[in-house]
């Protein structure tokens, strides 16, 4: 549990360091910030969402340090967006643990009534990190009043899930 603490610290500072750099850089204006920190039973999730005129970046971590299978991050969002396009990164850390061999991890971002819009998933991994791309194309836009990333995990050994993403 204490690497998970030096990790939390350590990631709490670097993401909002990097939400202002990639926030002016994609949405050129903030309009309002909105961001989460909870700590679980099962490890810890937090998030960041800044606003702009029209884009929406949002950056958050999960820390996995035991078994727990579905895990939702609920993310606020103060006033409903439109969205034609999702992308961005979700990487993907896998801590290595006595007796660990292989397993998978799934992240999705989920609409206000739970609807899929992008799906990213790792397979037969041991411990390592890497990042995947996620994105989408809707074929009309989507009128989002709340978001929720979903990480599911079948490793035996502590997981932490990064999200970067952009909506516009």
């Amino acid at each position: 549990m204490t690497m998970f603490k030096t990790i939390k610290i350590a990631s709490v500072a670097v993401m909002f360091v990097a939400a202002l750099v990639f926030c002016f850089r994609a949405a050129g204006q903030v309009l309002s910030t909105e961001s989460g920190t909870v700590n679980t039973s099962w490890g810890y999730y937090i998030w960041q969402a800044d606003y702009g005129g029209e884009t929406t970046a949002l950056l958050s971590e999960t820390g996995i340090s035991k078994p727990a299978g579905v895990v939702r991050t609920p993310v606020t969002i103060p006033a409903a967006v439109t969205i034609d396009e999702l992308h961005g990164d979700v990487s993907f850390t896998i801590w290595k643990a006595a007796g660990c061999r292989n397993g998978s991890a799934v992240a999705q971002v989920l609409d206000q009534d739970g609807n899929v819009l992008a799906t990213v998933s790792l397979t037969e991994r041991s411990p390592s990190s890497t990042t995947l791309p996620i994105s989408t194309k809707f074929g009309s836009p989507r009128h989002i009043t709340a978001l929720q990333l979903q990480t599911s995990t079948a490793q035996c050994s502590a997981v932490t899930v990064s999200w970067s993403l952009v909506m516009s």
